[in-house]
């Protein structure tokens, strides 16, 4: 068992904290490995994530940093100089928008026996995104493709493949995958390109995206994104087929903490077209296709609860994700202003995580959709609902899922297709469930590390620096704190006239006051200095800076640097000190011009709302943190999990005989997350048409990154 004895290192950036700490648990408690003349007898660097290339030679470059260790003697110094040249090398690169970089590493020995031990020097490296982190997608992604949720794998100047493959009996056996390159954009408004296919004998499924991004450190809008999307597609439905080529300019937004909301629009124009179906006919005012253009308008809100505070850090807990959604699409056939149709999506999801055991749990994913549309004049076929077992997007985005059809697993893809007058809903609701045990696996970071008593407190530690940091940055934007800032200009002239006074008066020193003018004329200086350079700044280090020179401890002098309580030093020595020997009235007078400033200021820099900005702080900070206690605790590099599903559908307009479906099996799913993520399994569907079988048997696979 790994004994965690030496050193946690923790930095959150972009507010940094740095703790080192020696742990103490097993192999045996208490030893003093030098005095007890041990020698190492092998030594390790691992990472969780070293599958990844870029991962992989940053550990083979800490691997030969510590080569030396193997079969020497056990030395403290040596082991600490070791930890240091571990913890210089940089195993992420910048990450390319706003994250809180994590960097994990926890040095441990094990196998302590015949005065030998095995060395080991555990690393995790992470940038997570502090409000996207929060999502419902994103909570979904961390225990399927950690590596992406903790911003390993989000490498710039980088092509990234991910293969897929598939079955359905629409579309039969289809494969595919994604190509996706992310730059540096500089003043390019877009920094990522994407390509996402998939294709076999009866469709093909093509999404070409240019996107970009901006994250604000500050403010009530979060994150912001921009995508040119191209669109084409054609698939198989009941003896018919359904095609769409369009393109798409897209913008959606997503404000900051405590309540998640997203908005955005698209705006689309192509053409949709069908073949005439054989066996259902068309519905009344329906064209079989032709070109049209569209206007999308979508907002809601999402999130996750977990707690996350000092008692619960550091163990599983349970977690859950939400989303709710709702989506207009006001689309026409016709030139002008004219609207053939109205389409309303209204969309609510959660997933609930309950851990069980060590690295296991039980996992229920709930959807509830529901969908109507207005027909004004002529719809095309191709814009009516079609349901079955593929979830078709409302919105071309990966990090916000609504789906635009019914889903159910139990029918072929848009097989589900009969209404009461004819082929192609418009209405329809949708309830989905999925239950998943998770039963056999390996986890990503060893329960060695996490189980250690002093490990949660290490991890805390460093997210409430991280957030008193951030809570500076808060701070900052108070419009007393601005208020402040703009007397800064005065402050620097009052500082110039008192310098240009107390050195006039410095002519007629004696040997008695001397030093005294030496004394005063230091601060001064210094206190110039910070007062430009907080001039020139912005954000925490402007803070700083301020903090300098408001900084209330009259009886102690500036250090090396001049960095204590430069104002309050000031008076002390030109006023208390030095004028109350020369009597200069000069110097009195521009001293109370500064003294006035000062005072001015202290007030503006009490009146700052500390609360507001602490709360907002803390609220920040909360899902990044949720987030890396899930990868600490409850995700897997390996995992096998049973599975459920459930679920009933209606599409309208119809009778409950013709249009409501129901979707009963189970399954396994399989996910190794350097490798692959594979599902498999059938539903039945007890109510069926002729046209649309039994049930039917889903699966996918998805491989990870190639490269």
């Amino acid at each position: 068992m790994r004994l965690p004895i030496l050193a946690l290192l923790l930095c959150v950036c972009p507010a940094l904290a740095q703790d080192k700490k020696v742990l103490t648990d097993g192999c045996p408690v208490g030893t003093d490995f030098e005095a007890e003349g041990y020698s190492i007898r092998t030594v390790q660097v691992e990472d969780p994530f070293e599958f990844l290339p870029w991962i992989a030679a940053a550990v083979g470059n800490a691997r030969s940093q510590v080569a030396h260790l193997q079969g020497a003697p056990y030395k403290n110094d040596d082991i600490k100089k070791a930890q240091d040249a571990v913890s210089n090398i940089v195993f992420l690169p910048p990450p390319p928008d706003l994250r809180v970089g994590i960097d994990l590493m926890v040095t441990s020995v094990e196998n302590c026996s015949g005065k030998q031990l095995d060395l080991t020097f555990l690393i995790l490296s992470s940038q997570i995104m502090p409000v996207l982190s929060g999502t419902f997608e994103s909570g979904t992604q961390e225990k399927s493709s950690p590596q992406t949720s903790a911003g390993a794998d989000d490498k710039t100047n980088k092509l990234k493949i991910f293969p897929a493959a598939g079955y359905n009996r629409a579309d039969h056996l289809y494969a595919g995958g994604s190509a996706q390159y992310d730059m540096v954009t500089g003043r390019f408004p877009f920094g990522k390109f994407r390509i996402d296919g998939l294709g076999s004998t009866s469709m093909h499924n093509i999404d070409a995206t240019l996107s970009g991004s901006h994250d604000a450190a500050l403010g009530w809008l979060a994150h912001s994104q921009w995508d040119l999307n191209y669109h084409s597609n054609s698939e198989s439905a009941v003896n018919s087929q359904l095609a769409q080529n369009r393109l798409a300019a897209q913008f959606s937004a997503v404000s900051r903490t405590p309540l998640l909301l997203r908005f955005g629009a698209s705006l689309e124009g192509g053409n949709l077209q069908s073949t005439v179906p054989q066996v259902i006919p068309v519905a009344p005012d329906t064209n079989i296709g032709s070109g049209y253009g569209s206007l999308k308008f979508f907002l809601g809100t999402t999130g996750r609860w977990q707690k996350t505070d000092e008692v619960s850090l550091g163990k599983a807990v349970p977690f859950g994700t939400f989303s709710v959604s709702y989506g207009v699409e006001l689309g026409s056939t016709e030139s002008g202003s004219n609207l053939s149709w109205v389409k309303h999506i209204a969309d609510f999801a959660d997933d609930i995580t309950l851990p069980f055991g060590d690295h296991r749990w039980v996992d229920l994913e709930t959807r509830l959709t529901a969908g109507f549309i207005q027909v004004r004049s002529v719809i095309p076929q191709a814009a009516r609902f079609f349901g079955g077992n593929r979830l078709t997007p409302f919105v071309s985005s990966n990090d916000w899922v609504i789906p635009s059809n019914p889903f159910i697993r139990s029918i072929p893809s848009n097989r589900l297709a009969a209404i009461t007058n004819g082929f192609g809903g418009t209405s329809f609701i949708s309830f989905n469930s999925t239950l998943s045990l998770t039963t056999w696996r390996f986890p990503l970071v060893p329960t060695e590390v996490t189980n250690d008593k002093d490990f949660p407190q290490q991890i805390q530690d460093a997210f409430t620096t991280s957030a008193s940091l951030l809570d500076v940055g808060y701070q900052t934007r108070d419009q007393h704190y601005v208020a402040m800032v703009s007397d800064l200009p005065k402050v620097e002239s009052a500082l110039a006239n008192l310098k240009s006074a107390v050195t006039n008066a410095q002519k007629t020193a004696t040997p008695e006051t001397s030093d005294l003018f030496k004394k005063c004329l230091r601060p001064i200086g210094f206190a110039t200095v910070r007062t430009k350079d907080a001039q020139q700044h912005k954000g925490q280090a402007q803070y700083g800076e301020v903090s300098d020179l408001l900084h209330d401890e009259p009886n102690k002098p500036p250090d090396s640097k001049g960095k204590t309580n430069l104002l309050n030093n000031i008076h002390e020595t030109c006023v208390n000190q030095l004028n109350a020997q020369v009597k200069d009235a000069t110097i009195a007078n521009t001293a109370s011009e500064l003294d006035a400033l000062h005072s001015t200021m202290e007030a503006e820099f009490a009146a700052i709302d500390r609360t507001t900005s602490s709360t907002k702080a803390k609220a920040e900070m909360a899902y990044p943190k949720a987030t890396l206690n899930t990868l600490l605790y409850q995700v897997n590099l390996f995992s096998l999990s049973p599975i459920l599903v459930f679920d009933v559908t209606h599409l309208g307009p119809a009778t409950s005989t013709l249009g409501t479906r129901y979707a009963i099996g189970g399954g396994a799913r399989l996910d190794l997350v350097s490798h692959v993520e594979f599902t498999l399994g059938y539903a039945a569907n007890p109510t069926h048409l002729a046209n649309e079988g039994k049930g039917a048997l889903f699966f996918s696979m998805g491989l990870k990154n190639l490269f």
